[in-house]
């Protein structure tokens, strides 16, 4: 029975074969397509030598190299920036009339919001390699949100919880009754938002919630306005 010649290659020659093959690159070699180091396949941080920044300084922690300088600059005014505008935002609400407890749900929305939107915006960024892109709309957004809420009109005054105020303080009320349509409501509201306290005086508790000052209804509008903006930023 006559069987084929078959072409036997040896060990040594599939080895060689082998190690001549080229893995094919999976990075899109479109220079308009963002790249990172930590992707390439070619790329080894510790062979390639960068220009640092502040050399003459001894210590190292304070140098950097030079390609990072705006990134670290861009994070280093931003954040300064916040922190110069955020420590100062429960102020401003209590000023305008919310109670703690309104206060506290927007002090609260926007981490949890952040918590939330953050790995998602950041896992499509690095998706589609469009971290620049996310970069500038994410400073965008804090623009556009600051600014916003300079430009919310504060609540409109009114003078129904006047008489509730000189009985809290227990001294007569000269004006005349409050004609509004709340009644009986309107005086339970004044009494959760003062609730007497023993280490404060009653006309501490009173500068401490001043929601009384402003109409309710007008005042739930702007508290449901800054809500909307918290979520439309995110």
């Amino acid at each position: 029975m006559a069987t084929p010649d078959i072409g036997l290659i040896s060990i040594s020659q599939l080895v060689s074969e082998s190690t001549n093959l080229k893995p094919k690159s999976s990075i899109n070699s479109d220079p308009a397509v963002e790249t990172s180091p930590i992707h390439s396949p070619n790329s080894d941080s510790t062979s390639v030598s960068e220009p640092v920044c502040c050399s003459w300084i001894p210590w190292t922690c304070l140098q950097c190299e030079k390609r990072l300088i705006k990134f670290k600059s861009f994070f280093f005014f931003f954040g300064g920036a916040i922190g110069c505008i955020f420590p100062y935002f429960s102020v401003f609400y209590k000023q305008i009339g919310f109670s703690p407890n309104q206060i506290g749900v927007i002090a609260g929305v926007r981490p949890i919001l952040g918590f939330v939107s953050g790995p998602l915006w950041g896992s499509l960024a690095d998706r589609f390699r469009i971290r620049r892109i996310m970069l500038c709309l994410s400073a965008l957004g804090w623009l556009i949100f600051l600014t916003t809420i300079g430009f919310v009109p504060s609540p409109k005054r009114s003078d129904e919880q006047c008489s509730y105020v000189a009985e809290y303080l227990g001294t007569p009320y000269n004006g005349t009754e409050p004609s509004g349509p709340y009644g009986d409501d309107l005086q339970d509201y004044f009494r959760d938002l003062h609730k007497p306290k023993p280490d404060i005086s009653p006309q501490d508790n009173l500068m401490e919630s001043r929601g009384w000052v402003y109409d309710r209804d007008d005042l739930n509008r702007v508290h449901g306005l800054l809500i909307t903006i918290l979520f439309g930023l995110f």
